[in-house]
């Protein structure tokens, strides 16, 4: 059992309030999931990755709107997640590149493919733009586990699970029409990633309207005595309902992409708190240039010297000339006591490195 959405959600989404209308929004759900899919297949990923990925991607959009978010990026954002939650992990470069060639591969002018059979060009990872769509799928994330509540453990029950039980205990004629009755519930099963049923049906209910919708694509009779679906505690009316809104993604136009933006989106780079001011600094509105803040303090300076009286001036140029007589008076006597040393350390040098001490006469031959 999982959490389902609220009804008043379903039919008044934040999308809803924004302006865009029910068949652009569901547009847009259904390209997402689609762009998911394909990207699980380039990027090697089980299938239940993906679906992990387009249940958070369907539930964040009733949470928040299409005109805040970019459908393209919370796509990868959501995939990006899945990989952490199902424990295939790629890395973020990985996931935008492929984004990348996806959205390169779907260019249209003039009705026709850009890249129709030609490479698409690579998106290259020391690009500003590979920096910035990096950071959207960083900004994305957070906001998909602020708008989940961080519970995203319980999205990870899927129909899929279910069907091959369900078609198992059905115990049918051969094995080949087991197996065929699986193939066709599991192709449905796939489908229903477009639309937000996991948003708003228990997995198992998903699982046997698919079985039901299998059953009659084959023309394939399936137990009524007891009912089989009462089996798997399934609801008759419920079924149909899941069956209408699974049958009607087929009549959907080729999807391709569909701006959105009604609303100003959010910057790439916005702090999760906000910096408090601080007291007691506040600073001029608007900042002054360096060259004005150059002139302001020259203009102080000069001011500031104009503001000393002519006195003042006179006492401190004879302070300053009185300092730098004495430096020359001391200069100089440095000067004549340098050459007198000078002097008797050439004259020493001429005699000799010392004088000679005086012999001493021995005391015997002194009379006295």
């Amino acid at each position: 059992m999982v959490a389902l959405v609220p009804q008043e959600l379903l039919t008044n989404t934040p999308s809803r309030e924004h302006g865009i209308s029910r068949r652009r929004e569901r547009l847009l759900r259904s390209f997402g999931a689609e762009l998911i899919l394909r990207a699980v297949v380039l990027l090697r990923l089980p299938q239940v990755t993906g679906c992990t990925a387009a249940a958070i991607f369907q539930r964040f959009f009733f949470r928040r709107s299409f005109a805040e978010f970019d459908v393209q990026a919370t796509a990868a954002a959501a995939l990006f997640l899945a990989c952490k939650l199902e424990e295939t992990q790629r890395r973020v470069r990985d996931v935008i590149v492929v984004f990348h060639r996806l959205q390169m591969r779907a260019l249209v002018e003039d009705g026709e493919a850009v890249y129709a059979g030609s490479p698409v060009p690579a998106l290259s990872l020391d690009s500003h733009e590979f920096a910035e769509a990096k950071q959207e799928v960083a900004s994305a994330e957070r906001h998909i586990l602020r708008a989940l509540g961080f519970a995203v453990a319980g999205l990870l029950e899927h129909p899929h699970k279910y069907v091959l039980q369900f078609v198992k205990s059905l115990r049918l004629s051969s094995d080949w029409l087991s197996g065929e009755l699986a193939q066709q519930a599991w192709s449905y099963l796939n489908d229903s990633l477009r639309t937000p049923l996991c948003c708003s049906h228990q997995p198992h209910q998903i699982a046997t309207a698919g079985i039901q919708l299998a059953a009659r694509r084959m023309g394939l009779k399936l137990p009524q005595e007891p009912p089989w679906w009462e089996v798997f505690d399934a609801d008759p009316g419920e079924m149909a309902e899941i069956a209408r809104l699974l049958t009607a993604v087929y009549a959907l136009p080729s999807l391709q992409y569909v701006s959105a933006g009604t609303k100003e989106r959010r910057p790439l780079r916005s702090p999760s708190t906000p910096f408090p001011d601080t007291p007691g600094t506040p600073l001029p509105t608007p900042l002054p240039s360096p060259a004005e803040d150059c002139r302001s303090s020259s203009a102080r300076v000069v001011r500031r010297e104009s503001s000393l009286d002519e006195s003042r001036i006179g006492e401190l140029l004879g302070d300053g000339d009185a300092r730098a007589d004495a430096g020359r008076s001391r200069s100089r006597s440095r000067s004549r006591s340098a050459g007198k040393k000078r002097v008797v350390r050439l004259a020493l040098g001429a005699l000799g490195s010392r004088p000679a001490a005086p012999a001493q006469v021995p005391l015997a031959g002194i009379r006295l």
